[in-house]
């Protein structure tokens, strides 16, 4: 599974987010627009007291199999999970287990 284009785990990620409430956000091109170290993805629901599901964000990473985050985005994500971001790297094997839908349920299911 690549990680863009149709059927790629980008649109997966996104379709998943999407059905759970999310409003997600691509970091296109991050190289040419001067934010290469972001994760790929930024996904936020909305907390209104009203909702079932509380509000939550999160930026994602994604990545083929066997291939690590760069230097630099390794240092963004855990700069981001130090001020208390949440920050995933995903990879196709992260959607076949199941892990990917978990992870984006989160709360709602404790």
């Amino acid at each position: 599974m690549k990680e863009e284009g149709p059927g790629g785990l980008r649109e997966a990620v996104e379709l998943l987010a999407h059905q759970l409430g999310y409003e997600t956000r691509h970091i296109r091109d991050s190289r040419r627009q001067n934010v290469s170290d972001l994760p790929d993805l930024f996904l936020i629901r909305d907390g209104h007291p009203g909702r079932a599901m509380p509000g939550r964000a999160m930026w994602i990473e994604l990545k083929r199999e066997g291939k690590l985050p760069t230097p630099g985005q390794m240092s963004m994500m855990r700069l981001m999970g130090r001020a208390g971001l949440e920050v995933y790297v995903f990879r196709p094997s992260d959607l076949f287990a199941g892990t990917i839908l978990a992870i984006l349920r989160g709360r709602e299911e404790q």
